[in-house]
Formats: C-alpha cells, sequence, structure tokens
C-alpha cells in the first residue's frame, strides 16, 4: 500500500535570509568538489587501472565502478585532489537509493533527457567525496567508493532540461518518467529560481519517501530524504560550461523534524553529477 503523509505534516518551511545562505554555501561546496574532482580524472587519462576496482555495470556508454575492501575490510582513502593512486571520475559513495549518474559537459556526446532517464533508472546511487571535503565528512566508514564514468548521447540543454524540477508538478513529471518510484514527496521550500541568464537554475529544500515494499515490511524500516537539490550551469577551471545536478542531504531538526515516532528513520544521502 502506498505511504502518503497528511498534508499538514510539515509545518510551513520559512528559512532565514542566513540559513539560506548557508544551505547554498554547502551546495555550492559540493559541486565545486564535483568540478574538480571530474577535471583531475579527466586530465589523468579517464581510466580506472587499479584492480581495486571492479566493474559492477555497463549500459549504453556508462560504467560504475565499486571499490574493492582490502584484506582487513577497509576501503582505501582518497588523496587531497579526491583521487586514489590510480584515477577516478567523481567519485561515489554508496547509498541506498536508486540513482544514475553522468557528468555533463557542453560538448561532443553529453547526456541527453532520454538518457539521463535510462541511466538513472538502471544504476546505483551514490555520492560524490574528495578526501577532506563535505562530502567525505558525511561518508560513513566501511562505505566503498562508486565511480561513474562515460558519455550518451545528447546535449547539454537536453539533459538539464531532463533533470531540472523546480515545483511540484515538474518534479512528478521527472519522476513518473525516470522511475524515481517514491511513495510521498514534497517541494517544501525554494531558495533560488531560474533566471533569463541561468534557465536551469534551481536550489530548493525536498522531503520524499521511497516506495516500501510490502514484502520487506517486517525486515526493514521505512526511510524518508531531506535533501538539497540543486541544478544549475557553472563553469571549470578551464572556462568551459558545465551542467550540474545535485541531491544533498541536509538536517533542518526545528524546522522539517524526523518523523520516527511514525517509525520512520531519516536516510542520508549526496551525489552529484
Amino acid at each position: 500500500m502506498k505511504f502518503t503523509l497528511p498534508e499538514g505534516a510539515f509545518p510551513a518551511v520559512a528559512l532565514s535570509k542566513a540559513r539560506q545562505d548557508e544551505l547554498v554555501s554547502e551546495a555550492m561546496s559540493v559541486v565545486s568538489e564535483t568540478v574538480a574532482a571530474n577535471e583531475a580524472f579527466l586530465a589523468d587519462g579517464a581510466k580506472l587501472r587499479s584492480p581495486r576496482w571492479r566493474l559492477v555495470r555497463a549500459k549504453e556508454g556508462l560504467q560504475v565502478y565499486r571499490q574493492r575492501s582490502t584484506s582487513s575490510g577497509s576501503f582505501n582513502s582518497l588523496n587531497s585532489a579526491g583521487l586514489s593512486e590510480e584515477p577516478l571520475s567523481p567519485e561515489l559513495q554508496s547509498a541506498s537509493w536508486a540513482s544514475g549518474h553522468s557528468f555533463k559537459r557542453n560538448k561532443g556526446r553529453v547526456g541527453s533527457k532520454k538518457a539521463l532517464a535510462e541511466a538513472t533508472a538502471a544504476l546505483s546511487p551514490s555520492s560524490v567525496a574528495t578526501e577532506g571535503g563535505l562530502v567525505d565528512a558525511m561518508r560513513r566508514p566501511g562505505v566503498p567508493l562508486m565511480a561513474l564514468h562515460g558519455t550518451v548521447d545528447g546535449s547539454l540543454d537536453d539533459s538539464m532540461f531532463g533533470a531540472f524540477a523546480a515545483s511540484d508538478q515538474a518534479w512528478k513529471w521527472r519522476s513518473s518518467h525516470i522511475n524515481d518510484r517514491f511513495d510521498d514527496a514534497r517541494l517544501l521550500t525554494s531558495i533560488t529560481r531560474p533566471s533569463r541568464r541561468d534557465p536551469f537554475r534551481f536550489l530548493g529544500v525536498k522531503w520524499f519517501a521511497k516506495e516500501h515494499p510490502a514484502v520487506l515490511s517486517g525486515l526493514v524500516q521505512r526511510r524518508d530524504f531531506l535533501i538539497l537539490e540543486a541544478t544549475g550551469l557553472t563553469r571549470d577551471s578551464q572556462g568551459e560550461k558545465v551542467g550540474y545536478f545535485l541531491m544533498h542531504s541536509v538536517a533542518l531538526p526545528d524546522v522539517v523534524p524526523e518523523l520516527s515516532e511514525m517509525g520512520i528513520i531519516r536516510g542520508s544521502l549526496s551525489f552529484c553529477f
């Protein structure tokens, strides 16, 4: 049975200017880490040569690698550039939510709306994590890194249009297209909105609960997520235009409290492509 919260489950979200600025800064820090990690990977040949990485999925020009554990069961850390001894694409930390990732650039083969949907439906979720960075600080011990690299046909605008969801209605359209399988989802507040210069610019606070199969009801507790979602355009160190899409967990206990009294665990995720 589909789970939905009553309409008044969350109070109206009103964030102070200082709180909004903090959230914008946090989101842009993750985006900057992702762009830097991607540039370092490309500059070093865009290859994964180390036996410490295992290919776990390949689909239409995209490859997903999972970091192997060492004999002690731990996972290697990254250097200051966000890379292990061999280069990897923006490092991805595994999470418990199905989504795909491809980094969008404004030349050659990039993520189209169709390809974005197919990749998102097919691949495992993750987070970009560079050592000492914001997302690395969130990563739980013992969680392996994952890396995705590849290209798909389309234009930057196609890919950005497919990812853009600055309203509840647009989010529903995107979710139905890529089969997000949400039980319930709410756009709680918008902090930055599209502009003529950047029509894909958006940053807002969203909440969602993933579909919870009945067969798992007695085994796994239902989880919800409170995230910053951001889309937009930026430029790398070479001045090349880059599009980004971010979903990044945040804690706002005084504004959007956890729903533990309903038996729901607040999950955590952070990924950017």
